[in-house]
């Protein structure tokens, strides 16, 4: 399977399980089972194209055929070989150098947050509340500071910081896909 092949299916698996989730479960007040599902579907559409479902088995065709020398260099001679010419472009390459910039491009915003979170924790004496990891920041200036201090223990107890980091990789590899923008939404 080529790497291109693999891609696509990967981005219709993620589609296909994002409308199972917007259909099902967006809805619903089961944080968890929907925590559950959108890492599960993200997981399951890099890996069901490695999978081999074998629906019908392999027909083998056991007769020969023979065929003279004389006959086989008359239908070879049927048929004209056109010169290929040098003005054809590789729209395959172009393709592929699209998608590795937009990848690169991607990947570098990814690094840029990840040190940006880092500097917010220096920040500590703005409004804002986030954790990272076993990291967390809550300014003492919110209202209901305790509630919001509760609400990012949870956080860090469910390692919601390796949902959302799996989904910025994902998105990485898949940038091109709308679908995963909306993963990234429903996750965090």
């Amino acid at each position: 399977m080529s790497w291109a092949h693999y891609l696509l299916q990967v981005n219709i698996y993620l589609i296909i399980f994002y409308c199972f989730y917007k259909l099902l479960l967006d809805k619903e007040t089961y944080f968890v089972l929907n925590r559950l599902y959108l890492v599960s579907s993200g997981i399951f559409s890099l890996a069901i194209p490695f999978m081999r479902f074998e629906l019908f088995s392999e027909k083998v065709v056991s007769d020969t055929l023979y065929i003279s020398v004389s006959e086989l260099n008359t239908v070879v001679s049927n048929y004209a070989i056109l010169p290929q010419t040098q003005e054809q472009y590789d729209w395959g390459r172009l393709i592929v150098i699209i998608y590795l910039i937009g990848a690169l491009v991607f990947f570098v915003n990814f690094i840029y947050q990840l040190f940006a979170v880092s500097q917010l924790f220096s920040k500590a004496d703005e409004d804002n509340a986030f954790s990272f990891f076993n990291r967390k920041s809550v300014s003492a200036n919110l209202p209901e500071r305790e509630t919001v201090d509760l609400h990012e223990d949870i956080h860090i107890k469910q390692f919601h910081t390796v949902d959302v980091i799996f989904f910025e990789i994902l998105g990485i590899i898949t940038w091109f896909n709308p679908v995963i923008y909306l993963y990234k939404k429903s996750i965090k």
